[in-house]
């Protein structure tokens, strides 16, 4: 149960990875005309020179990434802890690991957020 659990996880993690790099359309709704060279250079985003990479973005991105991982795996916790509290049967050990499971998931939300926190605003000190 456990192999398939994490086969399972692992495969959400890919496929949300996956949608995470699909480019959005951002300037399609305003410029259709794709004819000419010269549309696609009126449509052009003003700042797209200036856009480059800064090692700030990357560690927010990387940042943004991790919370959103950490998020994830705390629900699936959270839900696989929360049925085996229900499916425990009076059975005292297994009730106590399922809120220590629960009770672990919350906290580790809690420091990935007060984590996130910290970090934006490191950045926003240093930018």
């Amino acid at each position: 149960m456990l192999k398939k659990l994490l086969v399972s996880i692992t495969a959400i993690f890919m496929i949300s990875g996956g949608l995470l790099a699909l480019p959005t359309a951002s300037h399609a709704a305003t410029c259709t005309d794709g004819n000419s060279i010269r549309s696609g250079i009126e449509c052009a985003p003003a700042d797209s020179k200036q856009n480059k990479f800064s090692v700030a973005n990357g560690i927010q991105n990387v940042v943004n990434t991790l919370l959103f991982v950490v998020g994830i795996a705390s629900v699936i916790v959270i839900i696989v802890s929360g049925l085996r509290f229900v499916l425990a049967g009076g059975n005292a050990q297994t009730v106590s690991s399922a809120r220590d499971g629960i009770l672990y998931a919350v906290i580790g939300i809690v420091v990935s957020l007060l984590a996130y926190a910290i970090v934006n605003f490191v950045l926003n000190q240093f930018s």
